[in-house]
């Protein structure tokens, strides 16, 4: 994700000669963009044969350059350069109105962790180390050229504006399914690993009793605070939707397991620090993360991911809530049952549970099946007394 403190890092080892596949010159182009013309040509020397190039010497020209040539897929740049150096660079690039520009894979030419991360909070995708340029860098850059022309098509491809929910202004849940669907095939077909994050809104704690009455506004507000974070997050070509009443789900692709979960959590931390008040009293919100690589689960749907990611963060919520879980040992995920009074989750009365059936999101019910049922016994009790049998319809 844009934001992600370090998505991919590429090991650095000495040059190898290594026969590379032809393309066709003009299919895709690579800008480099450095001040120094030895970095370039030792950029372009590796870049023979498999892709073509234009260069740019600043950040100004590569900017204009961008601007003019839509055959430029990703750009390769160095940090500090005169008139716009290589953060302003990125900078311009994410906020650009051309979804085009905007989605344009950014490497980095840093060795520093400081420098790195900085570029990481404005959206770098990849961090190769100056002047030690491997055959690893082909095979990256290959990916990420297929990606960006992946993401060409499926905007081609859309005859109709994006579904949005109403109320976040997040995409809806129809439409995150089928971009799901599309991200889960290319990520199969060209070895991409496809990534799925729950976000769970935790319990709000500080509201005055007087405000009991009113929690549902103010859940809702809070829930469009943590969804317009999530917009400014997330890159232009990840998915987030509303999932439920209290949850978020994330698709993303071509970022590792690692990168995602120190995204969540840096969002995590500042959901935490958020400062957000009622009636003259700050509230504490919190939310819990789970996250699920396709690369680390047996799992054959997008769906089935997404099942993975909401039980770990149903499982980060029952350890105290405001964390993340991304790995594998929660033993739910083997398929123990899933239940509410587990997570200490906020009960669900019999007319909430009917509603969400009614709406079909009946998954949503499941984890408070247990306690619903404590709540209908002495109904049932009632109606076996009185001889009166379930309708079925």
């Amino acid at each position: 994700m844009a934001n992600s403190a370090f998505p991919s890092v590429i090991d650095t080892f000495p040059a190898v000669a290594e026969a590379r596949p032809p393309q066709a010159p003009g299919d895709v182009r690579i800008l480099i963009v450095d001040d120094s013309r030895l970095v370039r040509a030792s950029i372009i020397n590796h870049l023979k044969g498999v892709f073509d190039h234009v260069e740019a010497n600043d950040g100004e020209a590569a900017w204009a350059l961008l601007n003019e040539d839509p055959s430029i897929r990703v750009v390769i740049s160095d940090l500090a350069m005169p008139r716009l150096d290589g953060y302003g660079l990125l900078d311009r690039i994410r906020n650009s109105p051309e979804a085009r520009i905007r989605r344009t894979p950014v490497v980095i030419l840093s060795g520093d962790e400081e420098e790195a991360a900085r570029a990481a909070a404005l959206g770098a995708t990849e961090f190769i180390t100056k002047g030690v340029l491997t055959v690893e860098l082909i095979a990256r850059l290959q990916v990420l050229v297929r990606l960006s022309q992946q993401w060409s098509e499926i905007e081609s491809a859309q005859a109709q504006p994006v579904m949005t929910e109403g109320v976040t202004g997040l995409a809806s849940r129809a439409y995150f399914e089928a971009q799901a669907d599309k991200m889960w095939a290319f990520s199969r077909r060209h070895g991409i690993d496809f990534i799925v994050m729950c976000v769970r809104l935790d319990d709000i704690r500080g509201l005055a009793p007087e405000h009991a009455g009113v929690r549902g506004a103010i859940t809702e507000r809070v829930f469009g605070f943590i969804a317009e974070m999530l917009n400014k997050a997330v890159r232009t070509e990840d998915c987030v939707t509303r999932a439920g009443d209290n949850e978020f789900i994330v698709g993303t692709m071509g970022i590792s397991p690692t990168g995602a979960v120190k995204f969540a959590q840096r969002l995590s931390q500042a959901i935490a620090r958020a400062r957000v008040t009622h009636g003259g009293h700050e509230l504490t919100v919190t939310a819990s993360f789970g996250v699920a690589a396709a690369s680390q689960s047996q799992v054959q749907t997008p769906d089935g991911l997404r099942e993975i990611a909401v039980r770990r963060a149903l499982v980060a919520q029952r350890s105290g809530g405001n964390r993340v879980i991304g790995m594998a040992e929660e033993s739910l995920e083997q398929g123990a049952p899933v239940a509410a009074d587990d997570f200490g989750l906020p009960p669900m009365t019999i007319a909430e549970a009917l509603n969400l059936i009614a709406r079909g999101r009946e998954r949503e019910v499941l984890p408070y099946l247990p306690l619903l049922s404590t709540q209908i016994a002495p109904l049932v009790r009632l109606l076996e007394n009185q001889g009166i049998q379930f309708s079925r319809q």
